[in-house]
């Protein structure tokens, strides 16, 4: 065998070796580091077992919420506002027809003290209207009065009902300037008087009728 043929042998088992060796180390290399990888892994499960109760960890170790407390929370306002809207549908339904039974209550209530002579007011309406005999006066705004309420209740042609109620309780305000000594106190008209003051609330009355006759005639609209 020649010297350079030698020399190639040579250098072909120096490559060998080496080679083999650089297997070695990469190898090595890979378990130090599945070794490593397996240590942090057994030092984060202490930690997360002390994650607070109601909370989850997902995959990447990040501790949340748990998805029924999450639901929870997030279910209640919906529940509320459900629960708010089926209450107002309700009142809805049955606002108008419950305004319609107590103004027609009070004024057949009102309107049978009048007939019968027991109102405490006789004397008052009779003074405002000093034109008119009061032996009938009375009764006869009485009568009215209860009519107004039957129909209310009754619930038929509530446009001209509520137009009658409306001019009714208007003309009571005339007792604020026949019989001011009566309905104020001391002639100043921001200190009513007991008079002054059972007049005056007939404002809601007036606004109710209004309401009343508004939903009324837009129900019969719709209904052609």
């Amino acid at each position: 065998m020649t010297l350079l043929e030698l020399c190639k042998q040579f250098c072909v088992d120096t490559l060998r070796q080496e080679s083999g060796r650089s297997i070695v180390r990469e190898v090595n290399s890979g378990q130090t580091i599945a070794a490593q990888a397996q240590a942090e892994i057994a030092s984060a499960e202490p930690s997360l077992a002390t994650v607070e109760p109601g909370l989850a960890v997902t995959e990447v170790g990040v501790a949340t919420a748990e998805p029924s407390l999450v639901a929870t929370k997030r279910g209640l306002v919906p529940r509320l506002r459900t629960l708010e809207d089926q209450t107002v549908d309700i009142l809805q339904a049955i606002s108008l027809p419950l305004l319609r039974l107590a103004i027609g209550a009070v004024f057949i209530w009102f309107g049978a003290l009048k007939i019968s002579n027991d109102t405490p007011v006789a004397d008052f309406v009779a003074n405002t209207l000093p034109w008119f005999n009061r032996v009938w006066l009375v009764p006869a705004l009485g009568v009215f009065e209860v009519a107004i309420g039957l129909a209310m209740i009754a619930g038929r042609f509530l446009t001209v009902v509520c137009a009658a109620l409306v001019a009714h309780l208007t003309g009571t305000f005339l007792s604020l300037i026949m019989q001011p000594d009566v309905t104020f106190q001391h002639g100043n008209p921001l200190m009513l008087t007991t008079e002054g003051e059972f007049v005056v609330k007939n404002l809601v009355f007036i606004a109710a009728g209004l309401v009343i006759a508004a939903r009324f005639h837009r129900r019969e609209r719709a209904e052609r």
